[in-house]
């Protein structure tokens, strides 16, 4: 393992506002590839499920981490992080606001595509842009 590895390894449980472990180290004495691995640790932490906490979907853990910055996290680490990971993964099934029910087919970064599982459009696929006026309002599973 790479002194550098290690150095990672040691440093990811460290936060922003020196509240962390082992040393209580802040903002930039936390090496940046700690900071990356410190807000993926978390995010699977959240979304991985643990039995002293509830599983979090994916929107519910970044909201979590992004309320937390910057006291915990760096903000431009969890910005990214968003920016990488699907807020409603692929084969998650949401509730729309027309209180229909779809599921997620594909996700990329200009849309979500949904196929209705209820009502007179059924079987059929959509895209859901970021400013379109059919939105998730919840997913159920």
């Amino acid at each position: 393992m790479s002194l550098l590895s290690a150095h990672v390894a040691y440093q990811h449980h460290e936060r922003e506002d020196g509240s962390g472990y082992p040393r209580g180290l802040a903002e930039d004495q936390i090496h940046l590839y700690a900071k990356i691995v410190m807000a993926a640790d978390s995010y699977d932490a959240m979304t991985s499920g643990r039995r002293y906490s509830r599983t979090l979907w994916s929107h519910e853990a970044l909201a979590q981490l992004a309320a937390d910055v910057p006291e915990k996290y760096d903000p431009e680490i969890i910005t990214l992080l968003a920016q990488s990971v699907a807020l409603y993964p692929i084969g998650s099934v949401v509730l729309l606001n027309n209180l229909e029910v779809g599921l997620v087919t594909d996700v990329n970064r200009a849309d979500i595509k949904i196929e209705f599982l209820t009502g007179e459009a059924k079987g059929q696929i959509v895209a859901l842009a970021p400013n379109a006026l059919l939105k998730i309002v919840r997913r159920l599973s």
